[in-house]
């Protein structure tokens, strides 16, 4: 009886959390529909049996912005994800005519719109943007780096440039190492690395979802600061004679 009881808990415990990730898909899979929608409409795609292409890829960009809990943090106005946005609209400024492509990441990147000329199709879809909407923690900027060199290649284009909108990433060795050999790939690639890093040394109290401070094993608040330092190596990294600089 006591066995059959613990598996009915664990059958449970099972059900809610496949629950839990089916509704996370689908909030992820309606954004990414959302988006599909935008561009098609923007570049005037047509459901026929011919084939219309978006873009003519020569070298893309993409734009890889950090949506991790980190973002939330208030050491400059409004926050930071608030003010990665703004960057990412003058970015797109600076790109017109130019394919472009968007992923956002925490410990998962997505891919959010494909390269496409077509910057309003980006433009449309940031407002709707918000910490809800993924179902992820943390900060895998490996991951992120891997998905746009993925993005590049699946433009038809040999290389491509990357920018990097970020406060830094987990502080976790092993995951560093593999960012770093990801970015060193991407130069031998010919891709060029820019980073725009969002925040301040001096950084400030770190928020969880729902808006209450995250506190650590003491009841403390817990301080999240800008990685100018690892940023800046990820530039030597990619360029070793290019002047080391967060924008």
């Amino acid at each position: 009886c006591l066995s059959r009881g613990l598996g009915d808990v664990y059958k449970r415990q099972l059900l809610v959390r496949v629950y839990v990730r089916f509704r996370e898909g689908i909030k992820i899979g309606l954004l990414g529909l959302s988006c599909l929608s935008v561009v098609c409409a923007l570049a005037g795609v047509s459901l026929t049996n011919r084939q219309t292409n978006l873009y003519f890829p020569k070298s893309p960009a993409v734009i890889v912005l950090d949506m991790s809990l980190s973002m939330k943090v208030q050491d400059i106005s409004p926050n930071r994800f608030s003010r990665a946005v703004f960057k990412t609209y003058d970015l797109l400024d600076e790109l017109t005519g130019i394919p472009t492509a968007l992923i956002v990441f925490t410990d998962e990147p997505y891919q959010l719109v494909p390269t496409t000329t077509e910057k309003q199709a980006i433009e449309a879809l940031l407002p709707l943007l918000n910490f809800n909407l993924l179902p992820s923690r943390g900060s895998r900027l490996d991951r992120a780096v891997g998905e746009a060199l993925r993005t590049i290649k699946e433009s038809g284009a040999d290389f491509g440039d990357i920018f990097l909108i970020t406060d830094g990433a987990d502080d976790i060795l092993e995951l560093q190492d593999k960012t770093a050999g990801l970015v060193r790939l991407a130069a031998g690639q010919g891709n060029r690395l820019f980073i725009l890093g969002i925040g301040t040394p001096q950084g400030g109290a770190l928020f969880e979802k729902g808006d209450t401070p995250a506190l650590d094993a003491l009841g403390n608040p817990v301080f999240h600061r800008l990685k100018e330092g690892w940023l800046l190596s990820l530039i030597h990294i990619s360029e070793p004679t290019r002047q080391a600089e967060i924008s």
